[in-house]
Formats: structure tokens, C-alpha cells, sequence
């Protein structure tokens, strides 16, 4: 049935490690894997990508992400 699945891609910063990445991982390790193919996308390398290297959890490398400063950002950092 690999041809039906469903393919479902999480994608991650990378930075860091908490307990909804942790939670997240544990749900889609629960998924069917007859019904979905799901992907591990890391945009960054860093403790998640420790993280899964140690737990021999396969992740593929996303785009680096970039945040843009948004006028609101930088109104709130210029009254700091």
C-alpha cells in the first residue's frame, strides 16, 4: 500500500528540544505506517538534530528558515 499513503511532512526549527517536539514525535511514530509516510524536516541543525541522531530517528534538511523584523518587532525593541 506504500503507493496510498499519505504523505505528511513535520517540519521543525532545529534549535531546540521540548516537550512538543518530543510529543509530536511520539505521535507520529503512532501513526499507521500503512496510512502515512511521514518525514521529519529540520530547517536547522542544532539539539533536535542531536536528538534525533542519538534516537536513530531519520529527519531530511528543509530550507534555513529566515524571520523578517517585522514593524511591530521593532516598535517593542525601540521602547526597550
Amino acid at each position: 500500500m506504500k503507493g496510498n499513503q499519505r504523505k505528511v511532512l513535520i517540519p521543525f526549527s532545529g534549535n531546540s528540544v521540548g516537550g512538543s517536539h518530543i510529543s509530536t514525535l511520539l505521535f507520529s511514530d503512532a501513526a499507521p505506517h500503512g496510512e502515512f509516510e511521514v518525514t521529519i524536516g529540520l530547517h536547522n541543525y542544532g539539539a533536535l538534530a542531536d536528538y534525533l541522531l542519538n534516537a536513530d530517528i531519520e529527519f531530511v534538511k528543509l530550507p534555513p528558515l529566515s524571520y523578517p523584523r517585522s514593524t511591530l518587532v521593532s516598535s517593542a525593541l525601540a521602547v526597550l
